[in-house]
């Protein structure tokens, strides 16, 4: 009888451990699988992030040549490129909008009273978003021109003087050929992105009269047009 009995323990005992076995077999298995799947997935994942984030090297640019957050540029061959038309051109202005240097907000009043003179320590205002209204109106890229800059469009371009029925103004043309019109109907004044440092109430603007074109110093409340640039 007692033989009996441990026969039968034994066999109980590898009972056990066989499905132990099995379990521990089977949590292994399923162990495996997961992970399998687990890369699995952080693979697919990472193969949309990239597919996602590359554009297809046949893909052409968001905007086509020539133009910058919507608006045209023309390349003259200079240092920059210059804008097409005025800030705030539209059908119904388009000669542009008038500004005080330094100011974003257009206005038809200018006087002294009404001015808001940029902070003192200010010698440039170029891409501030404070004063800068080409970078205001048309966005990061786009900048009032230094006077430098002014220069340079002045002293390396050709200009013409030209009337039309609508507009009045030079049109001026680059070494290559390229040409942008500016107009001198409301102002013969184009500011520029630098205030005088030894008079802080003048900045500098591009004067256009019907037989020169120079830079020059102005009073910072009068109004002026803006011609933006972009690199």
């Amino acid at each position: 009888m007692t033989h009996n009995i441990n026969n039968s323990d034994t066999a109980n005992s590898n009972t056990t451990r066989t499905r132990m076995q099995l379990v521990r077999e089977e949590a292994k298995q399923r162990i495996k699988v997961i992970g399998i799947l687990f890369v699995a997935i952080l693979i697919g994942m990472g193969a949309s992030f990239l597919f996602l984030r590359e554009p297809s090297k046949d893909e052409g640019p968001t905007e086509p040549a020539g133009m910058l957050n919507g608006f045209h540029y023309v390349d003259l061959g200079l240092s920059v490129k210059w804008a097409s038309e005025n800030v705030g051109a539209s059908e119904e202005l388009p000669a542009g909008k008038l500004y005080a240097w330094g100011e974003v907000e257009s206005k038809e009043e200018f006087t002294p009273e009404g001015y808001t003179p940029v902070n003192e320590k200010t010698l440039y205002i170029k891409r501030n978003a404070n004063h800068d209204a080409a970078t205001v109106v048309m966005g990061r890229g786009w900048y009032m021109p230094t006077d430098k800059e002014i220069a340079e469009l002045i002293e390396e371009c050709s200009w013409e003087v030209i009337a039309t029925d609508t507009l009045n103004g030079y049109r001026i043309t680059g070494t290559n050929g390229n040409s942008i019109f500016m107009p001198t109907d409301a102002a013969a004044y184009y500011w520029s992105s630098r205030v005088v440092k030894e008079d802080r109430d003048q900045a500098y603007a591009l004067h256009l009269a019907d037989t020169l074109c120079r830079v020059i110093t102005r009073p910072a409340y009068q109004c002026g047009y803006i011609r933006a640039v972009t690199r």
